[in-house]
C-alpha cells in the first residue's frame, strides 16, 4: 500500500514549479464548470464557506462558526471579517448571498442540497442567513456549503467581479478566469488547452487570514509561481517528469499508471505518494424506462448480481491496479468506518454462480457461447480496467462492446445531462460517498434523478429514498448510522449499481520539491493542492516577500471588470483631454491667421 507523505527540512522561498495537469479546466467559474477539474484549480484559487481537516473533522473556511434555528430550517453562518479579495475588496456576506443565488439558476452538484431554498439574508457584512421551507438535519443543512467532495460551484466567487449580474455578464465574464481570490493564488496566464499561470495572491497570510481570533492563520505560499500544463496523456506526463520538463504530476484521474508504480517508485530523485478516497469505481445500470425497453435485462436483479459474480476484483487490483486500493460491495467504501456496514451482502467473484444466476434468469448462452450483447459507455481514463472487466464478463456469456467517452464529454452529457445515462444500458463511473453519508443522496435517491442530481441511471427505490429522507431529519447520530446501514443494505442486495474498489488518487514529483501535502482537506479530490506548504529545496532562506512586492503583485491582478472600466475611464478622459487641446491649438491657429 502507498502511504501519505509529510513534508520535511527548513523550508525555502521562491522558485516556479511547473505541473502536469490532466485536463484544461477551461475557467474557475465552479457554477458553470462544477466538474473535478475546476476543483482541483479552486484548491489554489477559492474557499467555501465550510471544509474539512484532517480526520474528516468539519471546520470553517470562510465562516469562522455557524448556528442553526431551532425548527431546524435555516442555518446562519458568521463570516471571518480578516478576508479580502486578490484586487483589495473586502470579501462580505454580499458575495456569499449572490453566489447562492446565482447557483440556483442552474444545474450544479450543491444544487440538491438546496432543495426547498426559500431565501437568505444578510443582516450585516459578516453574517449570511441561508432559510428553507423543509425541517433538514444539521448536516443536510451544511452539506451544500461545503462538504460536497466534487462539486466546484460551493468556492465563494466575487460579487463586484459580475456587478451587473446578466447572464451575458456572468457566462462570458473575463473574470471567469482572471478572477480575484481568497486563496494563495491568482490567475495570470491562461493560454487555452496549454497552460495556466498562477502567482502569489498578494494578500493572502500578508492581510487575509491573519487574525487568529477570526480561525486559521496562513502564511503567503512559498513559491513565487505555478505553472500548469495540460497534458491528457499519463504517458506523456511522466516522460516529460522524467526528462525534467515538469516538475510534478498531479493526481487528476491517475498521475501514474498503476501498473508503473513499482518502477516510478524506484526512480532517484523522484517522489511517489498516494492517498486514499471515499469515491468508488462502479457500474451503473440504466432505469430510464426507454433503455429498459430495449435493453430489459437490466431490471433483472438476478442478471445484475451475475455482473458482481463475474469480476474478479481482487486480480484487477493486484494486475492492473498496482495494488494500491481495496474492493467494496456497496455505495459506502470502508474507508469511511464511521458509516461502513461490514454486513452487507457481497457478491464476491463466482463464475458458477454467475452462470446459474443467468441461466435462471433465461439467457442461456448461445452456440458460440453468448447470452447477450450490451454496449458499455466508459470514462476514457479507465479503458484498461475496464478491458480486464470485459474478458471476465465474456467468460460467463456477456459481451459488453466498449464506448470510450472523453471525460469531460461525459460528464456534462451523461452525468448531469437531462437524459442522464440517456441510450446506454450500463456505465463505467466514479462518485463520492463522503465524507458524510448523506452524499450518496444525490445518486441514490428517486429525487436527484439527473439534472436536478446525479442519479443518472435513474435507480428508482421509495424505501432508500424514504431513509435518506428519515436520516436528514434527525441529528441522532445513531439513527442516522442505522438509517443509512438499512440503504447500504438494501443498495447491496438489489444491485442497480456493481461497486468494485476505493479510489486512490496518486501524486508524483521531483525531490527537489517539499512539502506536497493536500491542502487542510484529506480528501485530495475535493480541493486538489493549496500548494502553501509546497517548497523548493534551492530557494533563498527567510521570507521573499516585502511591501514592494505585495504592491506590484496586487497591481497586476488580472483583469476584473472593474479594472477594465476604470482602465477604460482613463482612456477616455485621456482622448477627450487631447481632442480639446487639439481643436484648442487649431482655434489659435485660425485666430493668427
Amino acid at each position: 500500500m502507498l502511504h501519505p507523505v509529510s513534508a520535511q527540512g527548513t523550508k525555502l522561498w521562491g522558485g516556479t514549479m511547473r505541473v502536469a495537469f490532466y485536463q484544461d479546466p477551461i475557467n474557475i467559474n465552479g457554477i458553470l464548470k462544477t466538474w473535478n477539474p475546476v476543483t482541483y484549480i479552486h484548491g489554489l484559487t477559492l474557499n467555501r464557506l465550510v471544509t474539512m481537516r484532517e480526520g474528516y473533522v468539519m471546520k470553517g473556511d470562510l465562516a469562522k462558526s455557524w448556528s442553526f434555528s431551532d425548527d431546524k430550517k435555516s442555518i446562519t453562518f458568521n463570516l471571518r471579517n480578516d478576508v479580502w479579495w486578490s484586487d483589495g475588496v473586502k470579501f462580505t456576506s454580499a458575495d456569499v448571498k449572490w453566489h447562492y443565488l446565482m447557483l440556483m439558476n442552474g444545474s450544479s452538484v450543491a444544487r440538491p442540497g438546496m432543495v426547498g431554498f426559500v431565501g437568505a439574508d444578510t443582516p450585516d457584512d459578516y453574517t449570511v442567513t441561508f432559510r428553507f421551507n423543509m425541517t433538514k438535519n444539521h448536516f443536510n443543512l451544511l452539506l451544500p456549503f461545503g462538504l460536497y467532495a466534487n462539486g466546484a460551484d460551493q468556492a465563494i466567487m466575487p460579487k463586484h467581479s459580475f456587478r451587473w449580474g446578466t447572464t451575458f455578464n456572468f457566462t462570458d465574464n473575463p473574470a471567469n478566469v482572471y478572477m480575484p481570490v481568497t486563496g494563495p493564488f491568482r490567475i495570470a496566464d491562461y493560454l487555452s488547452g496549454q497552460s495556466m499561470t498562477f502567482v502569489r495572491n498578494p494578500l493572502y497570510g500578508v492581510k487575509s487570514y491573519v487574525d487568529p481570533t477570526q480561525g486559521d492563520v496562513h502564511h503567503p505560499p512559498y513559491l513565487d509561481k505555478l505553472i500548469y500544463q495540460f497534458i491528457t496523456s499519463t504517458t506523456a506526463s511522466m516522460s516529460a517528469l522524467e526528462s525534467g520538463q515538469i516538475d510534478m504530476v498531479q493526481e487528476g484521474q491517475n498521475a501514474v499508471p498503476p501498473t508503473d508504480i513499482p518502477r516510478v517508485s524506484k526512480l532517484p530523485g523522484i517522489t511517489l505518494a498516494g492517498t486514499p478516497y471515499f469515491t468508488t469505481y462502479r457500474i451503473t445500470f440504466n432505469f430510464r424506462p426507454e433503455t429498459v425497453q430495449k435493453y430489459p435485462w437490466i431490471r433483472d436483479q438476478r442478471v445484475r448480481s451475475a455482473f458482481s459474480y463475474a469480476i474478479d476484483r481482487s486480480s484487477i487490483i493486484k494486475n492492473v491496479l498496482g495494488n494500491v486500493t481495496e474492493p467494496v460491495y456497496g455505495p459506502i467504501a470502508p474507508l469511511m468506518k464511521d458509516w461502513y456496514n461490514p454486513n452487507i451482502t457481497k457478491y464476491e467473484f463466482n463464475p458458477s454462480k454467475a452462470n446459474a444466476l443467468l441461466d435462471e434468469a433465461g439467457y442461456k448462452k448461445d452456440s458460440s457461447g453468448v447470452r447477450f450483447t450490451t454496449p458499455w459507455a466508459i470514462y476514457a481514463s479507465a479503458v484498461v480496467m475496464a478491458e480486464a472487466m470485459k474478458s471476465m464478463l465474456a467468460d460467463v456469456g456477456i459481451v459488453v462492446q466498449l464506448v470510450p467517452i472523453d471525460d469531460t464529454t461525459f460528464y456534462a452529457k451523461y452525468e448531469t445531462g437531462p437524459q442522464g445515462l440517456a441510450e446506454y444500458p450500463i456505465a463505467l463511473q466514479t462518485f463520492g460517498a463522503g465524507p458524510l453519508p448523506n452524499n450518496i443522496d444525490g445518486w441514490t435517491s428517486n429525487t436527484r434523478f439527473s439534472p436536478g442530481g446525479q442519479n443518472d441511471g435513474f435507480y428508482n427505490s421509495t424505501q432508500v429514498t424514504r431513509l435518506e429522507q428519515l436520516a436528514g431529519q434527525t441529528d441522532d447520530l445513531s439513527k442516522i448510522r442505522d438509517y443509512y446501514n438499512q440503504v447500504q443494505e438494501i443498495i447491496a442486495k438489489e444491485q442497480p449499481y456493481v461497486f468494485l474498489w476505493e479510489f486512490w488518487k496518486i501524486n508524483v514529483w521531483r525531490s527537489e520539491f517539499q512539502g506536497i501535502k493536500e491542502s487542510s482537506t484529506p480528501a485530495p479530490a475535493w480541493y486538489g493542492h493549496n500548494m502553501v506548504e509546497a517548497w523548493w529545496t534551492k530557494g533563498t532562506p527567510g521570507p521573499a516577500l516585502t511591501t514592494q512586492t505585495t504592491t506590484q503583485a496586487a497591481a497586476t491582478t488580472g483583469p476584473d471588470l472593474g479594472t477594465i472600466a476604470a482602465i477604460g475611464i482613463v482612456i477616455l478622459v485621456v482622448l477627450v483631454g487631447a481632442v480639446f487641446m487639439v481643436r484648442k491649438k487649431s482655434t489659435r491657429q485660425n485666430k493668427k491667421a
